[in-house]
């Protein structure tokens, strides 16, 4: 009927202790010594209803002296009563801030509101605001917000979410800390629009990106003179593909020189780095070239625009130019941390799958490399379906025996049930008739 655990059940071998009383009580049993006396005739009539009470009072006393050491052996061993709660859980209701843009999927939310906790799927879970107007905004991060699900105090989750691939970032959640119901809603958008354009000398470049819910491309398009027709081009800086698109504008960009610098004793993490940058140079329309070179035969030149330094030995300091150097710093909580200069950025890790997935390799870099501010989310309608990302798994319950919002501590009511009985043992030894 009830499930009592204990924070410290190796003290219920204690219990044998009960043993004391009961030995005591029997030794004081045993048959009295005989003492030879010339007359019993002074010696009074013991009274039987007197003695009757003192056998009572000795059977009293022991029953609450065995209870007095079961009860010292309970508050050593800390019981815990779990806590009964009703069949009818609590659930809180999750929507990704982008889905609320849309007025029915608000209006949802609104009804919801009236007799049940919302929130949004965002970082802090914060409340639902029935009368702030939604705008779609940053995918979040889906598997480290399925992390913290422990910090909403309901029983279980039932979260609407777009599914955005771009929100499946760092290192897979395997199981859930509560249970989740998921709602995917998916409107089967898509987006061609220009993204990037930028001049280089008189060749101009723009990217074009074409996503839905399947794919995301971008399709490079050049020209010198004349623009192509399904161009529309405004004072020769500004670009679109139509007039139902905002305006882009066209960036003159120089090349990028970076250079890799390493010891031989690096060469792993030069390997890391390397595919990074090939990542970026595939996803972002950048004129990057990249140079590797192993010490000692670095030289200085004034083309670098990026250097990384991966070497204990001092780094060649530049201020026209930008130094990512490896130091590790175990007490360093990011991956890439500002050095002692404006120009100068530390690697405070060294680089293994772990590390990079971990603390997202290619996410970091990409501000360091970018001479302009990108934000993907905007062009990237790609979706994962939720079969193959959630997880599938709970964590136990029984794993968490010491959540007090599941059971609770009795040590209180077993102090004073102590307290009455020694209480009721001394007043019964005081008045006892030996």
């Amino acid at each position: 009927m009830f499930n009592i655990t204990f924070l410290h059940p190796a003290y219920l071998w204690g219990v044998f202790g009960v043993a004391v009383p009961l030995a005591i009580h029997l030794w004081n049993k045993q048959e009295g010594r005989v003492v030879k006396i010339g007359s019993t005739e002074l010696i009074n009539e013991a009274d039987s209803k007197q003695i009757k009470t003192v056998y009572f009072n000795e059977v009293l006393l022991l029953i609450i002296r065995t209870l007095m050491i079961c009860m010292i052996v309970l508050l050593m061993a800390d019981p815990l009563m779990p806590v009964f709660q009703s069949e009818t859980s609590k659930v809180t209701y999750l929507f990704e801030e982008e889905l609320l843009a849309d007025k029915s999927i608000k209006n949802i939310a609104d009804s919801l509101n009236e007799n049940h906790e919302v929130r949004l799927f965002k970082k802090c879970f914060p409340q639902y605001d029935q009368q702030r107007s939604y705008k779609k905004n940053h995918v979040p991060d889906y598997w480290q917000l399925i992390s913290n699900f422990n910090h909403i105090e309901s029983d279980s989750l039932v979260i609407f979410t777009s599914a955005r691939l771009k929100g499946l970032k760092g290192k897979r959640v395997g199981a859930s800390p509560k249970k989740s119901h998921w709602m995917q809603i998916n409107k089967g958008e898509s987006i061609a629009k220009v993204a990037y354009a930028y001049a280089i000398d008189s060749l101009n470049t723009a990217y074009i990106a074409h996503s839905d819910t399947s794919s995301l491309s971008f399709r490079k398009i050049q020209w010198t003179n004349n623009p192509p027709d399904y161009l529309e081009v405004k004072n020769n800086n500004k670009l679109r593909l139509s007039s139902k698109h905002t305006w882009t504008n066209m960036k003159q960009m120089d090349p990028i020189h970076i250079k890799l610098v390493y010891d031989r004793k690096f060469h792993d993490d030069l390997m890391f780095i390397k595919s990074s940058l090939s990542v970026i140079k595939k996803e972002i329309p950048l004129n990057l070239s990249v140079e590797i070179i192993e010490l000692p035969s670095y030289e200085l030149d004034s083309i670098t625009n990026i250097l990384f330094w991966l070497s204990t030995d001092d780094y060649p300091e530049n201020m026209n130019r930008k130094s990512i150097i490896l130091r590790p710093d175990a007490l360093a909580s990011q991956l890439i941390d500002q050095g002692d200069r404006s120009n100068v950025y530390h690697i405070t890790k060294r680089l293994n799958i772990q590390s990079v997935i971990n603390y997202q390799l290619t996410e970091s870099l990409i501000p360091l490399i970018v001479p302009f501010n990108l934000d993907n989310d905007e062009y990237d309608y790609r979706v994962l379906s939720i079969n193959h990302w959630v997880p599938d798994r709970v964590i136990s319950p029984e794993k968490d025996k010491l959540n007090p919002s599941s059971s609770r501590s009795i040590t209180l009511w077993i102090s004073i049930i102590l307290v009455i009985l020694f209480i009721v043992e001394r007043s019964l030894s005081l008045t006892s008739k030996q």
